[in-house]
């Protein structure tokens, strides 16, 4: 189905910047399916690359060959920029659409404005907490702990309110998780499952999740309950 071409103005932030008309044609679309590797690795420094559309996935390959997922994007969010110290690359868990513009075009135009959670910088700074917050995650929590942190942000960045709970979509495979969490598949499921039964959280399809008590959800990890709170709270 094709993806419905957005408004480039969304490209420079995380929350509805005013663009001058002068940087649009600056800006370049990149669209892309699902699975498709985003060509996101020639970006020179100083580029803002955001997703419009859809969901991706960061991966590092490691020497050995071990994948480790380093991060999901969603609408709206700045893509992390190749560092060179390790092999990165984007792959596109939805069909979607990105654009990308070099920050030296939005500091000479005088008519871009932005509210100071809106900023370029302000999305780096939200992306450095959440790296932090995973390094806690992955040396200094339990298996559930992970899960609970990872569906609270999965919640603050992409979910809305539904008949019985914070409804969130998850378009990422299993696998996917449990290489984000330093886990494996069977006790990714294995959790998800207990926290059903325990009537935390509802699965009523794949890929989506409805918290129904994101109260206990957040009380079952010190980070969900301290750090991610203070992250988005002062975001």
């Amino acid at each position: 189905m094709p993806v419905k071409p957005q408004r480039p103005e969304i490209i420079t932030a995380d929350v509805r910047p005013t663009v001058c008309h002068d940087v649009i044609p600056m800006v370049r679309q990149l669209s892309f399916a699902a699975g498709n590797r985003l060509t996101v690795g020639g970006l020179k420094p100083g580029t803002i690359a955001t997703l419009a559309v859809g969901a991706t996935r960061v991966e590092s390959i490691l020497g050995d060959g071990r994948r480790q997922v380093l991060g999901f994007h969603f609408k709206g969010e700045q893509l992390l920029q190749p560092l060179p110290q390790l092999e990165m690359r984007h792959i596109a868990l939805t069909a979607g659409e990105g654009y990308m513009v070099n920050r030296s075009a939005l500091n000479r135009c005088g008519n871009c404005q932005f509210d100071a959670d809106a900023s370029p910088d302000s999305a780096l700074r939200r992306q450095l907490q959440r790296m932090t917050t995973q390094i806690t995650l992955l040396g200094r929590c339990t298996a559930m702990e992970r899960i609970a942190a990872f569906l609270v942000d999965m919640a603050y960045r992409t979910g809305f309110p539904g008949k019985t709970g914070t409804v969130i979509g998850l378009p990422m495979k299993r696998e996917d998780i449990a290489d984000y969490l330093g886990l494996n598949s069977e006790t990714v499921s294995r959790l998800f499952s207990k926290l059903k039964a325990r009537r935390v959280i509802d699965m009523p399809k794949p890929g989506r999740v409805i918290l129904l008590d994101q109260q206990v959800l957040t009380g079952l990890s010190p980070v969900t309950a301290g750090t991610l709170a203070c992250q988005f709270d002062a975001a």
